[in-house]
């Protein structure tokens, strides 16, 4: 019987049309995935997870090819996450609405001029089957969200948003909030050689170059576990330094150098 994960992150794109100051570019080559290769790598995903983030780096409602992925999840029972800094929302809305693989969508506020936001929350009011997650995940980091949680009570007629991390705004529409997390990066300051993480345990990432990687905050793919394009979910998964990732975090022990710099990791213990 084949591992199952909660879910796969399938980066369909590396390329954003934003520079933020929290979500470090990807040295990596600039490119993203052909209709031919997201096929190719679903059928080999499809008997590990129900679910499937479009995530990692990069800005995946600028693929031009968005609905071709979305028909294709549909037609192998895969259910579609994807995170967005929702720029694109207005223009790709209605190929959003009109897919029935898209199960979630998360947007990410913060950093956003006023016009993305009023088309976010526009597109939040146009239905009640796909669960939206407005995202404000820049909690400590001092940075004043007031003019979105203004924009955010008025639309939704509220008298006021309690400080909650997780309030629902209205039928399958919430505003999730969290603290600002730095990308892990060999250049961080070490944080332990011990805790715990979900890494292949609850998820695995896919690059857009087919690289697979433990988990989504690995945007460089410094831990190579093999391509997809090449090798078999079973094969990448018995590796023996899947094994031991998974094994040393059982044991609460933190052997991957790039593990050892992420910080965000410490959410788990």
């Amino acid at each position: 019987m084949a591992k199952r994960f909660k879910r796969i992150y399938i980066e369909i794109t590396n390329v954003c049309n934003l520079d933020c100051s929290f979500c470090p570019k990807t040295k990596r080559k600039q490119e993203s995935m052909s209709v031919e290769t997201f096929e190719h790598i679903a059928d080999k995903i499809k008997d590990f997870t129900d679910f499937v983030y479009f995530h990692v780096k990069g800005e995946p409602l600028f693929h031009p090819d968005l609905g071709k992925f979305l028909d294709i999840c549909q037609n192998k029972n895969l259910n579609v996450n994807l995170v967005t800094n929702g720029t694109n929302v207005s223009k790709v809305k209605d190929v959003l609405l009109k897919k029935p693989a898209l199960r979630q969508v998360s947007f990410s506020l913060h950093a956003l001029d006023e016009k993305s936001v009023d088309d976010i929350l526009a597109f939040a009011h146009s239905t009640e089957k796909i669960f939206i997650s407005l995202r404000l995940w820049n909690k400590g980091a001092g940075i004043d969200n007031s003019k979105i949680l203004e924009k955010i009570k008025k639309s939704f007629d509220l008298d006021v948003i309690p400080d909650e991390d997780h309030f629902k705004l209205a039928k399958n529409v919430f505003l999730d909030r969290a603290e600002l997390f730095d990308w892990p990066s060999l250049d961080s300051p070490l944080v332990s050689t011990t805790g715990f993480c979900l890494a292949l345990r609850d998820q695995i990432a896919i690059l857009v170059e087919g690289t697979v990687v433990p988990c989504c905050l690995d945007g460089e793919g410094i831990i190579n576990l093999g391509n997809i394009k090449t090798s078999d979910m079973n094969s990448i998964l018995d590796s023996p330094r899947s094994k031991e990732i998974y094994d040393n975090f059982s044991n609460r022990v933190v052997k991957e150098e790039l593990c050892r710099h992420c910080s965000y990791r410490k959410r788990f213990d």
